[in-house]
C-alpha cells in the first residue's frame, strides 16, 4: 500500500528549495545552528570534523538543512513520522521499477539516481537535488546535475502512489554547473563539469565537437567563439563570467574561492542503531545494505550489496578497519561506522 502520493513529494522537494534549505553532510531537517555544528564537529559526525561542520557549512547557519538522501526521507516524513532513514543507495534499491537514465518516463516524482547520489524528477527534464556542501537544495537540469556527475538511472520509488503524479511550473534551471577554470592544458582535462559546458555551448549554437566532457581545441575555439560574441575576454578560459553567460552557477566556498563538488567519497550519509556482525542466521536489514553500499564507496567491496551479513561483508569491515587503523574485530559498531560516513544512533 502506497503511504505518500508523487504530488506530494514533488511539492514537499520544491517548497524546500524554494526556502533555501542548505546541505550538509548527515543533515535530516535540522535547523542549523552554530551551536549545533560545533556539538556536530565535536562528536566527528559520520567521519566529519570542526572544519567541516564550523567553517565549511556556515553558509546554511539558520537554514533547514539534509543530505541528498535526508531531503527523501524528509518528503516521506512529512505524511509519515517516524519513516526510517535510508542512504541514496537504500532508496534506490528499493524502487519497484527502474531503468537507464535515458529511457525515464515522464512521471514527476520518481528518483534519479547514482552510486552515492540520488535527486527527485519533477518533469520537463527537471530535478530537485540536495546537491552538496557548496550549492544546497537546487533545481537542476536532468542533463547538467549541481552535484556535476550524470546521473545513470531512474526509480520508480517504495510506497509512492503514482497515478496523480503531474509537472509543476518552475523557473528555467541552469544550463551548467562549473566550480574550476577550464581551459586547454596538455593533458587535457577533463569531467562531466566539462561535458555541462559542451551541451550549453552547443544551445547556443557555438559547436565544441563531441559532446565528451574532454577540454581540447574544439571545445577551446567554441567558447572563444561564444566569448566573443557576448563581448567577453576571449581567453578560452571558462571562468566566473563565461559560466554566467551561459547560463551557468559558478561555484564558490565560503572564502569565495572556486569550488567543484562531488570530490568527497559520497554524497549522503546514513544511521545505524545496532551493532553488526557475523552470526548464524546471517543479520538482514537495509542498515546491512547501507554499510556495504558505503564500504563500496571506500573501496573494500563486500560483493553484492543485498543486505545480509554474510563471510563477504565481514572480511570487507575487516580489511577496512585494518586499513583505518581500528579496531580489527568485524564488528561495525560507533567507530566503524563513523569511519564509513554514518551516524552511530544505538545505546
Amino acid at each position: 500500500m502506497a503511504l505518500i502520493k508523487a504530488s506530494e513529494i514533488v511539492d514537499f522537494v520544491i517548497n524546500a528549495k524554494n526556502a533555501g534549505w542548505g546541505y550538509v553532510y548527515s543533515g535530516q531537517g535540522q535547523l542549523y545552528t552554530p551551536q549545533l555544528a560545533e556539538a556536530w564537529g565535536r562528536a566527528n559526525r559520520a567521519g566529519k570534523g570542526y572544519d567541516y561542520f564550523v567553517k565549511r557549512c556556515a553558509r546554511w547557519f539558520g537554514h533547514i538543512v539534509v543530505d541528498c538522501s535526508g531531503l527523501i526521507v524528509e518528503a516521506y516524513r512529512s505524511r509519515i513520522p517516524g519513516y526510517g532513514d535510508m542512504s541514496a543507495n537504500t532508496v534506490f534499491s528499493r524502487a519497484v521499477r527502474t531503468g537507464d537514465i535515458d529511457t525515464i518516463p515522464e512521471t514527476p516524482g520518481l528518483c534519479v539516481w547514482h552510486r552515492g547520489h540520488i535527486g527527485v524528477y519533477i518533469g520537463d527534464r527537471k530535478v530537485i537535488e540536495a546537491a552538496g556542501t557548496e550549492t544546497g537544495v537546487i533545481l537542476s537540469h536532468l542533463r547538467a546535475p549541481g552535484s556535476i556527475k550524470r546521473w545513470t538511472n531512474w526509480g520508480m520509488m517504495a510506497d509512492v502512489d503514482y497515478t496523480d503524479a503531474k509537472a509543476t511550473p518552475v523557473e528555467t534551471p541552469p544550463a551548467c554547473w562549473v566550480g574550476r577554470y577550464l581551459r586547454l592544458v596538455s593533458p587535457y582535462m577533463r569531467g562531466d563539469d566539462i561535458r555541462q559546458v559542451q551541451d550549453a555551448l552547443a544551445m547556443a549554437g557555438m559547436s565544441p565537437g563531441p559532446i565528451d566532457g574532454i577540454y581540447g581545441p574544439n571545445t577551446q575555439k567554441a567558447v572563444k567563439a561564444f566569448q566573443a560574441a557576448n563581448g567577453l575576454g576571449v581567453d578560452g578560459i571558462v571562468g566566473p563570467d563565461t559560466t554566467r553567460a551561459l547560463w551557468g552557477v559558478w561555484i564558490t566556498d565560503c572564502a569565495g574561492k572556486p569550488c567543484c563538488p562531488g570530490s568527497d567519497p559520497q554524497t549522503d550519509s546514513f544511521t545505524l542503531g545496532r551493532l553488526l556482525r557475523i552470526q548464524s542466521p546471517f543479520m538482514r536489514g537495509d542498515d546491512v545494505r547501507d554499510v556495504q553500499d558505503a564500504l563500496v564507496l571506500y573501496g573494500f567491496s563486500p560483493g553484492s550489496s543485498d543486505g545480509i551479513y554474510g563471510p563477504r561483508t565481514h572480511g570487507a569491515v575487516l580489511a577496512f578497519q585494518q586499513a583505518k587503523g581500528l579496531t580489527v574485530d568485524g564488528i561495525v559498531g560507533p567507530k566503524t561506522v563513523t569511519a564509513l560516513g554514518g551516524v552511530w544512533t544505538g545505546d
